[in-house]
């Protein structure tokens, strides 16, 4: 039987993992709502963490991330600024990379604050977090074109209509695995073999993963790397 995080690097390695609209809204400054062709690629700061504790890693926050062992809800996060701490919030509980160990996650945005502080829920375990910057490292490659014409599938006939089944949609815009900047290095251990190697299975059921995270950050492949790492990694 396929794991949930087997299914999800399956997912992550099909190549139109972030597919986007045509059209974005104007972006922040700091990174543009479409990128041009041959973005620069930054690497993705990282700095992980005991949850319970302030944690200052020193870079303009992204996303934070938070794993651990114990209840699966209760946790929560706040956002320290430079108009000082923000109030607490309920921490959702998400697509966590340690499902398959029993363990709980959650990645949220940082809205680019200066520290954070994340409480797990009462009588959790070895909680974790980790924080996330995908666009302000340097620059260690360069992305690949978006592209143009993905079709998204076909819908039968209706049982009066007669004919060829109806396009469901076309025309999508999309970036592939180098388009928006994955870094394969996270896919493999020390010794070069896969971390999560490929498993092929008859087709059952077709999900849709999305970035519908809060974030009103229009940079979509840095969204897209930042969650890549959060599941590969943490």
């Amino acid at each position: 039987m396929i794991t949930r995080r087997a299914a999800l690097a399956a997912a992550l390695a099909a190549g139109a993992a972030a597919a986007l609209p045509g059209t974005a809204a104007a972006a922040r400054a700091a990174a543009p709502a479409q990128p041009p062709e041959g973005l620069d690629v930054p690497l993705t700061l990282a700095a992980e963490g005991e949850a319970g504790t302030v944690q200052e890693p020193g870079f303009a926050l992204g996303y934070v991330g938070a794993v651990w062992a114990g209840p699966a809800v209760g946790a929560t996060v706040r956002f320290r600024t430079a108009d000082g701490w923000g109030a607490w919030r309920p921490l959702p509980r998400g697509c966590s990379p340690a499902a398959d160990r029993g363990r709980h996650g959650a990645l949220v945005p940082g809205g680019r604050a200066l520290a954070f502080q994340v409480e797990p829920p009462a009588d959790a375990t070895d909680a974790t977090v980790v924080a996330l910057n995908t666009t302000d490292g340097p620059v260690v490659g360069r992305a690949a074109p978006a592209r143009d014409g993905l079709e998204v599938g076909t819908v039968p006939p209706a049982p009066s209509a007669g004919g060829a089944p109806g396009r469901l949609g076309r025309g999508f815009r999309y970036y592939s695995r180098a388009g928006w900047g994955a870094d394969e290095s996270l896919r493999f251990l020390p010794d070069g073999t896969e971390a999560f190697p490929a498993a092929h299975f008859p087709v059952q059921t077709l999900t849709v993963h999305h970035t519908a995270d809060g974030s009103d950050d229009t940079d979509y492949p840095a969204r897209v790397r930042a969650i890549y790492r959060f599941l590969t990694v943490d």
